[in-house]
């Protein structure tokens, strides 16, 4: 399936993945791997946590410069969206990230990086309008990868006893 994305977006440059899974199963590493590949072919990306998006885009908007980044959004071959919705969005937030999806809309890429399960995306956007707007946009054009399994970090550390250990 990876290989198949990186092909479509390669080729026709407008593939949109939801990856979803638990805490540290590695859905940022995956996008990641993924947007790193889509670089060193020449494609250009940008990944960033959709806190700082939001972020990025209120700040535009005070100091006039929100065009001007909507139409940087816009130039991405792929954009990545790490930790979608983990946080409610705002009815103004909302209608600055439709107009960001709507600019990128079956033209380039996006990866919508998530724990929040899809069901549950519509009740975490304040505007109902919005948030139907929104999802459209996404859930009907895009392939989904539902990652499973324990924490990497969990498995990873050196100071969580592993399960022979915590046998002996």
């Amino acid at each position: 399936m990876a290989f198949q994305l990186l092909l479509d977006i390669s080729d026709r440059g407008r593939t949109r993945l939801i990856v979803l899974g638990p805490t540290g199963v590695g859905k940022s590493f995956l996008a990641c791997v993924l947007a790193d590949h889509l670089c060193k072919q020449g494609h250009s990306v940008r990944y960033i946590k959709t806190a700082d998006l939001l972020m990025e885009l209120r700040l535009a908007r005070a100091d006039g410069s929100f065009q001007k980044l909507r139409k940087q959004f816009a130039l991405y071959s792929l954009l990545v969206l790490d930790e979608w919705l983990r946080d409610p969005v705002s009815i103004v937030d909302a209608r600055e990230v439709l107009d960001l999806l709507d600019d990128r809309f079956r033209k380039t890429s996006c990866i919508f990086v998530t724990q929040v399960p899809v069901a549950q995306w519509h009740p975490q956007i304040q505007d109902p309008t919005l948030a139907d707007a929104i999802l459209d946009r996404i859930v009907h054009d895009s392939l989904r990868l539902s990652l499973k399994g324990e924490s990497m970090r969990k498995l990873t550390s050196q100071l969580t006893p592993q399960k022979e250990d915590a046998d002996s």
